[in-house]
C-alpha cells in the first residue's frame, strides 16, 4: 500500500513540476528585464531537472514574487503559480513521508521476538495449580517474592505470602495513564483549533496563536498542516504573511 502511495505521489510530482516550469516559461516570454527572465527560466529548469527539491521551488517562488512586484508577471498568473507550487510542496512532503514509512516498515524487528509464554499458574492466586508440582510452584512464588522485594509481607505462614502493592507501582501506573491521555489531549487541542477556524471563517497563524496562548507556534502550524491533510482546512495563498486558512 505504501509503495503504491509513493509511486502515485512520485508521478504527480514529475508531472506537476513539468507543468509549473512550462507555465513559468510562458510568463517569462513577456518579461522585459533580461536578467529576471533568465533567472526565471533557469529556476524552472532546476525544478524539472531535480525533482522533489523544495529549495528549488522556494527559489522559483521568490523570483515569481519579484516579477509580480515589478509588474513583469500579472497578479492572476502569479497567484496560480503560487497555488500550484504550494500543492507541489505538499505532494513532496507526502512523498517523503511515504518513503520514510516504507523504510520503517521494512526494518521493523518486532516480529523477530517470540511471544511471552503463558505461566503455568497464577502468581496472584497460588492455590490455582495448572500443572506444576508443588516444588515448581514454590520456586515460582519465591521468584515473585524476590522481584517484589520489600513489598512482600508474610501473613504468618511460610506457604502463603501476601503481596502488597507498592507506591512505586502505583506511580508507574499513573505515569502510564498520563502517556495514554496524551493522544486524547492532542486531539482535543486540534479540535479546539479547528472550531476556532470555523468560527472565524478566515484566519491566520498569528490570529490562532493569539487565541491559543497555551499552544506553541510550532504545534499550531503542525495542527494546521494535519487539518489540511485531512481535508478539513484549506490554506489560501503562498507561504508567508499573505497566506491564510479557511475551513471547508
Amino acid at each position: 500500500m505504501q509503495s503504491e502511495i509513493a509511486s502515485n505521489q512520485g508521478e504527480f510530482i514529475k508531472n506537476r513540476s513539468f507543468e509549473i516550469a512550462w507555465a513559468v516559461f510562458r510568463c517569462a516570454n513577456i518579461v522585459k528585464q533580461l536578467k529576471l527572465k533568465t533567472e526565471l527560466e533557469n529556476a524552472s529548469v532546476d525544478v524539472v531537472a531535480n525533482l522533489g527539491i523544495v529549495d528549488n521551488l522556494e527559489k522559483l517562488e521568490q523570483l515569481i514574487r519579484l516579477a509580480e512586484v515589478v509588474e513583469e508577471i500579472g497578479k492572476t498568473n502569479a497567484f496560480v503559480l503560487f497555488r500550484e507550487i504550494d500543492n507541489l510542496k505538499e505532494a513532496i512532503r507526502q512523498w517523503n513521508s511515504a518513503i520514510r514509512q516504507e523504510k520503517e516498515d521494512g526494518s521493523a524487528i518486532d516480529t523477530i521476538f517470540a511471544k511471552v509464554p503463558t505461566p503455568l499458574f497464577d502468581i496472584n492466586n497460588p492455590s490455582i495449580n495448572l500443572g506444576q508440582d508443588s516444588s515448581a510452584k514454590s520456586s515460582a512464588k519465591s521468584s515473585a517474592m524476590v522481584r517484589q522485594g520489600p513489598s512482600v509481607v508474610s501473613s504468618g505462614s511460610n506457604d502463603s505470602p501476601q503481596v502488597v502493592r507498592q507506591n512505586e507501582n502505583s506511580s508507574v501506573m499513573e505515569n502510564s495513564s498520563a502517556i495514554l491521555r496524551q493522544p486524547q489531549d492532542d486531539e482535543d487541542r486540534q479540535n479546539r483549533l479547528f472550531k476556532k477556524v470555523q468560527e472565524l471563517g478566515k484566519t491566520t497563524t498569528k490570529e490562532l496563536l493569539a487565541s491559543f496562548p497555551d499552544i506553541s507556534e510550532r504545534t499550531v502550524r503542525f495542527y494546521l498542516l494535519r487539518l489540511c491533510d485531512q481535508g478539513l482546512v484549506s490554506r489560501i495563498g503562498s507561504t508567508g504573511p499573505g497566506s491564510y486558512y479557511v475551513a471547508k
